[in-house]
């Protein structure tokens, strides 16, 4: 903050909803009679790759004691979305502060910093086994039956149970299955954090008998060259008394599993390409009840609803911002054959931003004719062969916005099942309201879309949605959500299959860069 004079300030988060409201997220601790603060507290996010989330950051000089904003002096606010925090540069953003009630408060800046927390698909591979017998607690003539559970430490101290063992029956010197932990789970993806490993003895009703425990840390498993003591409290006190018995922990590695943001920050760009249909059944558009219908008042129809939302969340993640926007079932001229690909854009494919899609998407409605019938082969076709070609750190995400069925169902899939190894994800949208029955058969939630030759695709890329659905609903701007929720795990799925890792992804920049380390944007 630049200008702030004598003030105490604390900074509130708040994150914008549906009906435009604004909801308080959090706020920052408040500090005492400072010009240049800086916050320690960290204000925790859930960030939706597939949601455009808004948020407003308000200074405030605090006055009272009392919790309500209405008792303190605004020194100015700035409103960012979360994905243009994520792809900055350093994710880091410098924004101007406007809204000051003080001539004081006024051209002051604010500094916003992300940083990732507890975000890991890593597993943690580990097989224990009782290295010295475990204690007997079913008496004299009986064995005990041992299982594990797994505790971390909380932030306030406190301890939650987040894993147990399966059960060995009369055993003393067991050894359990082999565990793959999820990271996240087993440690909040924190191999430091402090884990307690308690041994039990099971019983069926319940009354388990402690055996002891131990505890250690997931870099502690990792590093272990020695078994682990097990400890019973309660026997300390004796002299006598060294342990209630040993367990190992063998074979024990980290499978690493990056998350989308590592591959943002190794330069991932995920770029949005559109595909609209102009076939005659949308109707004529200057008609009001058309699809395409220009409403004069701005009210936006389902195409533009379609294109707004979706590319809203999609445009920070590309980085010239250039989308590619086709056209199909529609004739260009007088005369001319149904085209089932077309430029929507006269002067090329690729149009600048949303704002560009959306103005290519009007201005192609007075030139052009609809006609028929809908074929979505070509169009996925054209969207593989631009895939194929695009440089490495590259994913496309083809947004087909159609009104009612298709009339090459079959070819369709064929083609969906070779573009399935390409870095390529295809999102249809229904708009209208006819049956879209069979619109289901590509989505491949449910089943694994096969080819006319047997072929299965190697991963699901396909998601279908009925626009009605959210017009119904009121709110468009879950469509964006609905649709866009899969695309995290299509990517990582690629990469996967693709063998890619982020440090591969980096090494390719660098090299097409001559060796110098290219500028990514930089991810959650």
């Amino acid at each position: 903050l630049d200008s702030f004079s004598n003030t105490d300030p604390f900074v509130v988060l708040e994150e914008r909803q549906l009906d435009g409201t604004w909801v308080e997220v959090d706020r920052t601790e408040h500090l005492m009679d400072t010009q240049e603060p800086e916050f320690t507290k960290l204000v925790l996010v859930d960030y939706h790759f597939e949601l455009a989330q808004r948020f407003r950051a308000t200074v405030y000089d605090r006055d009272h004691t009392r919790p309500t904003l209405c008792d303190h002096d605004v020194c100015g606010m700035a409103e960012f979305k979360l994905s243009t925090l994520v792809c900055a540069a350093s994710q880091q953003l410098r924004l101007p502060l406007t809204g000051g009630t003080r001539p004081s408060h006024r051209d002051g800046v604010i500094v916003l910093r992300a940083e990732p927390v507890a975000n890991t698909r890593d597993l943690l591979h580990v097989t224990f086994a009782a290295a010295s017998k475990l204690a007997k607690k079913d008496g004299l003539f009986g064995k005990s039956d041992p299982y594990i559970a797994a505790s971390r430490v909380r932030e306030d101290g406190t301890w939650m149970r987040v894993w147990q063992s399966e059960v060995v029956d009369n055993n003393l010197t067991p050894q359990w299955r082999p565990a793959a932990i999820p990271l996240q789970q087993l440690a909040n993806g924190d191999v430091d954090r402090p884990l307690r490993f308690e041994v039990y003895d099971y019983d069926s009703n319940a009354s388990h008998d402690f055996m002891g425990s131990f505890e250690t840390s997931v870099r502690g498993l990792l590093d272990a060259t020695q078994p682990f003591e097990v400890i019973e409290e309660a026997k300390k006190r004796k002299k006598s008394y060294r342990n209630s018995g040993t367990i190992a922990a063998r074979a024990v590695r980290l499978e690493q599993h990056p998350v989308l943001g590592d591959f943002l920050r190794a330069g991932l760009q995920v770029s949005l390409q559109v595909a609209i249909d102009f076939t005659a059944s949308n109707g004529p558009p200057a008609a009001p009840e058309s699809l395409h219908y220009i409403d004069p008042s701005g009210r936006a129809n389902q195409y533009e609803s379609a294109i707004a939302n979706v590319g809203a969340v999609l445009e920070d993640y590309d980085h010239d911002g250039r989308f590619p926007v086709y056209g199909f079932g529609a004739r260009l001229g007088k005369g001319q054959p149904v085209s089932h690909v077309f430029s929507v854009f006269p002067e090329g494919y690729e149009v600048q931003g949303v704002a560009g899609i959306l103005d290519a998407y009007r201005a192609a409605l007075r030139r052009v004719r609809l006609a028929g019938p809908t074929l979505f082969t070509p169009l996925i076709t054209a969207a593989a062969e631009r895939a194929a070609r695009a440089p490495a750190g590259v994913y496309h995400v083809l947004l087909v916005i159609a009104d009612g069925m298709v009339d090459d169902m079959q070819s369709i899939k064929d083609a969906v099942v070779a573009a399935a190894e390409l870095p390529l994800s295809i999102i249809i949208v229904g708009v209208g309201q006819a049956d879209f029955t069979d619109m289901h058969e590509l989505d491949g939630d449910e089943h694994t879309i096969t080819s006319s030759a047997g072929v299965q695709a190697c991963r699901d890329t396909v998601q279908f949605v009925a626009m009605r659905d959210f017009q119904e609903q009121g709110s468009f701007p879950l469509l964006a959500k609905e649709v866009l929720a899969e695309v995290p795990d299509q990517i990582l799925r690629h990469m996967e299959l693709r063998g890619i890792s982020p440090s591969s992804l980096t090494a390719s920049h660098t090299a097409a860069a001559g060796g110098a380390p290219s500028a990514p944007p930089p991810a959650f």
